[in-house]
């Protein structure tokens, strides 16, 4: 008896596993990442220092950019995003010891660091570009950083 539920929840999870979407696999143009398309991000409103935005998250990417980036084709065209496909342009020295890659990869292409809070209280350091757009400091450091 014990087999035949086994084997009967198997085949159920199998059976629902295909209804769900599959996973976002990373891809990469020119070293970097990311063939992403806006209607597959989470959105999601982070509070900062200077009022609400909206951002993007892709979890699989480990990507959160700024809303804004999201193109009318659902492409993203932003400084933010084109950092990141520029791929990795950063190499880090002894002052990124103990401190996060990510913002100092920010500060060391000339740009400014922010953190914000999520509605869910999360907070996430970002790099803010010069067109306004912002990616995660831990986006920069995951494709950004060498």
């Amino acid at each position: 008896m014990m087999r035949i539920s086994l084997a009967l929840a198997s085949l159920l999870f199998l059976a629902c596993g295909d209804a769900a979407p599959a996973p976002v696999t990373p891809t990469t143009q020119g070293g970097g990442p990311l063939a992403l398309v806006a209607s597959r991000g989470k959105a999601e409103t982070f509070t900062f220092e200077d009022g609400q935005k909206p951002m993007l998250t892709f979890e699989a990417e480990r990507v959160r950019v700024s809303a804004s980036c999201a193109k009318p084709d659902g492409s993203l065209d932003c400084d933010a995003m084109r950092a990141l496909r520029k791929g990795k342009q950063v190499k880090l020295g002894p002052e990124a010891t103990g401190a996060n890659p990510g913002a100092v990869a920010c500060k060391k292409l000339g740009f400014r660091n922010t953190t914000g809070r999520a509605a869910s209280g999360n907070e996430d350091g970002f790099c803010i570009f010069p067109d306004g757009s912002m990616a995660s400091t831990g986006a920069l450091d995951m494709y950004v950083t060498e």
